[in-house]
């Protein structure tokens, strides 16, 4: 500004030294930051552990005020898959638990995740002879059982006198649901297993394509 005589005077800002006060003093002027606001989508900047897009629009150049808008979008993972076969349970002996070909999953992220498998059972019996078996399914996590999730498949009684050759088949399903706390890379798959006291079945199977179903959804990181 003009001084007296025509001298110049120059009147710095005064700028309090405060670590909250974004203002800076230059030579040349303030120095006034300015901010900027970025989405991420899962999987970046800040890991895979999230399933929340955050969506930004910036405002128009020169708009005054900058006004940024900021929304968010849940976007967790999941899947599902059918057995790639059902499981002959006729090839194993009783008591032993083996899985359901292809009805497994890997975690693909760390989080809470809610599990349910359905699966389909039959037994088919003939002849001249008596016997009781019961099918069972479960889960295993990392190739170990998870408890408590063994559930009943089918329970049949096959009881036959008289000499006359009869046959017999019965079929069901089971649905077992948990939350589970999971981390990326985990493998949670279902097995099969039967009891049963000796005599004949013709066929024993868990696990049908066509009625089985393994379904899993993160519902928190």
């Amino acid at each position: 500004m003009p001084g007296k005589c025509g001298s110049t005077y120059r009147i710095g800002a005064r700028v309090a030294p405060l670590p909250c006060n974004a203002l800076t003093e230059l030579p040349s002027g303030l120095l006034v930051p300015s901010t900027e606001v970025a989405g991420l989508a899962p999987g970046g900047a800040v890991g895979t552990s999230r399933s929340v897009d955050i969506d930004v629009t910036a405002p128009a150049a020169d708009a005054c005020p900058a006004v940024w808008t900021v929304g968010a979008r849940l976007t967790p993972v999941g899947g599902e898959v059918q057995p790639s076969a059902a499981l002959n349970l006729m090839a194993l002996a009783a008591g032993v638990w083996a899985d359901i070909p292809g009805m497994s999953f890997v975690a693909p992220e760390t989080g809470m995740y809610l599990v349910t498998a359905d699966v389909t059972g039959v037994v088919t019996a003939s002849g001249q002879t008596s016997f009781n078996r019961l099918l069972q399914t479960r889960w295993t996590y990392n190739a170990g059982p998870v408890g408590p999730t063994i559930r009943q498949l089918i329970q049949m009684n096959w009881s036959l006198s008289g000499g006359t050759n009869q046959a017999s088949g019965y079929n069901a399903s089971n649905s077992t649901t948990r939350r589970m706390p999971l981390t990326a890379g985990d493998v949670i798959a279902v097995q099969a297993s039967y009891q049963g006291v000796p005599g004949v079945a013709v066929s024993m199977t868990a696990g049908a394509p066509l009625g089985s179903l393994l379904t899993w959804t993160k519902v928190g990181d």
